[in-house]
């Protein structure tokens, strides 16, 4: 780690397999982001950013307060699941849009058909319209 100038990718290795939900890896240390290295076990050599992980697989341990709260670890696990759920949940959100993208683009394009185009010449602000047009003019405000 030092001889990398203490860049994350010299750092303590934390394999992560994409999401499996039968797992859930989750690494303690009281010196993250910087001393570990999210490897992304599905994307060799790619790393995930301590950012991507962090809160749902990288907790940066409080060694006061694990001396002082003997449920610390206990509550710190239950944090990185509910964080790892919201997270799993929006990956099936966006799966679900990708996997629905060809019907969203066709129906776009169905919708792009409907619309009639237009030209400079044949457009008319809303304040030239004859609607507009047909109303008197007043003064709002005194002079």
């Amino acid at each position: 780690w030092a001889s990398v100038d203490m860049e994350s990718y010299g750092g303590k290795p934390v394999v992560l397999g994409g999401i499996d939900l039968d797992r859930h890896t989750i690494f303690f240390d009281d010196h993250i982001p910087h001393i570990v290295d999210p490897i992304n076990a599905a994307l060799w050599p790619r790393r995930f950013s301590s950012a991507q992980v962090h809160g749902s697989h990288l907790v940066q341990a409080q060694p006061v307060h694990s001396i002082l709260n003997s449920d610390y670890f206990l509550e710190c696990i239950e944090q990185c699941e509910i964080a790892r759920a919201a997270k799993v949940k929006r990956w099936q959100m966006l799966k679900d849009l990708v996997a629905n993208l060809a019907d969203v683009q066709e129906a776009m394009t169905g919708l792009s058909k409907q619309i009639p185009s237009w030209s400079e010449e044949s457009f008319r602000p809303w304040d030239k319209s004859r609607i507009v047009a047909s109303v008197p003019t007043a003064s709002a405000f005194d002079d």
